[in-house]
């Protein structure tokens, strides 16, 4: 009888939650009995894909795949705060005689597909998992977390207040505090619910430098929200063509000609202060996000601060985006 055993999941980190943009694959071992010339595959969502035999001994074979790139392609690409949807799937193992007839398949784990990625020394995965984030959260009245509990209105307690409000399960939640339900809770503290336990997330609370909300996927695969001060904005034209323009008579032509620009670049400068040497070491890190979303709109990062910065300018952050604008015009 045909049979298949996972040798090592996909959920290596010690979390179902799953970064995709990391290197992840799996290995498993089919015992095909009298069979010859079998072959395995994995099933992802709609596509599957052919593993590769690296061993073969006896009546058992053993097989690898890489799916850093199948994951990574099936996580919706995110451009709005409101529509970032969090996938999970279940892989399926098949393994197939030589004619193509199934002879066994294996359910892997579900998975949770994240957007974040583990820190080498200190940030990891499996915290975003059990905590709801890695780290303290620095927030100017929205605070994004994971939560693995149930979807149900669960207890949350902040600063010794507990209110009650609705939580979605194995996604990223946000709390605004504009929210009624949420005006009472306390702004700085550690969040907590007994609709899971493991649950802990530091926040710290600033009121806004400015009034130009940006905000950016973070290391955990969630938003981060901050107030920037707009300081600039540069119009830099990148491809532009001069048009004949012609009239009717000599005294009611302006000029021969205008020159209209096709590809623009917009540059905005915004500057900031940051609440601590910790969080300006973590707005550093919006120049690596995969997203960043101002006025609605997403954003490359052009420039900002390092770390190095930290003492020259008393947490002073200066941030630089930059938008395509290739809409005509004169």
């Amino acid at each position: 009888m045909a049979t298949i055993t996972i040798t090592r999941n996909i959920d290596a980190y010690g979390t179902i939650l799953i970064p995709v943009f990391q290197r992840n694959s799996l290995s498993f071992r089919c015992e095909r009995g009298s069979e010859v010339g079998t072959y395995a595959t994995i099933k992802i969502g709609a596509y599957e894909f052919r593993a590769i035999k690296v061993y073969t001994q006896s009546t058992y074979d053993d097989y690898i795949i890489d799916v850093t790139s199948i994951l990574a392609n099936i996580t919706p690409f995110v451009s709005e705060i409101d529509n970032m949807i969090t996938p999970s799937t279940t892989p399926m193992l098949t393994l197939y005689s030589s004619d193509g007839t199934v002879l066994t398949t294996l359910n892997h784990p579900t998975i949770i597909l994240s957007r974040g990625y583990d820190d080498v020394h200190e940030y990891k995965m499996e915290d975003v998992y059990l905590k709801g984030v890695s780290r303290a959260v620095y927030h100017n009245g929205k605070v994004c977390f994971f939560w693995k509990g149930t979807s149900a209105v669960h207890p949350i307690t902040c600063g010794g207040v507990t209110i009650n409000f609705e939580m979605y399960a194995n996604d990223y939640n946000i709390f605004d505090y504009t929210v009624n339900e949420l005006d009472t809770l306390p702004k700085t503290g550690t969040i907590t619910s007994s609709g899971q336990p493991t649950l802990s997330i530091p926040i710290f609370y600033k009121a806004p430098f400015g009034s130009e909300e940006i905000s950016w996927l973070n290391r955990d695969g969630g938003w981060s929200f901050w107030n920037f001060r707009q300081l600039t904005k540069e119009l830099r034209v990148k491809k532009s063509n001069d048009v004949a323009t012609y009239y009717q008579t000599n005294a009611s032509t302006i000029s021969l000609s205008r020159q209209i620009s096709a590809e623009k670049t917009v540059e905005y400068t915004f500057d900031t202060i940051a609440y601590d040497p910790t969080h300006f070491a973590q707005l550093c890190e919006i120049q690596e996000s995969l997203a960043v979303i101002w006025n609605n709109k997403l954003m490359s990062v052009s420039g900002c601060d390092s770390l190095t910065s930290v003492c020259k300018q008393n947490l002073r952050f200066t941030l630089k985006l930059e938008v395509d604008e290739n809409i005509a015009g004169y």
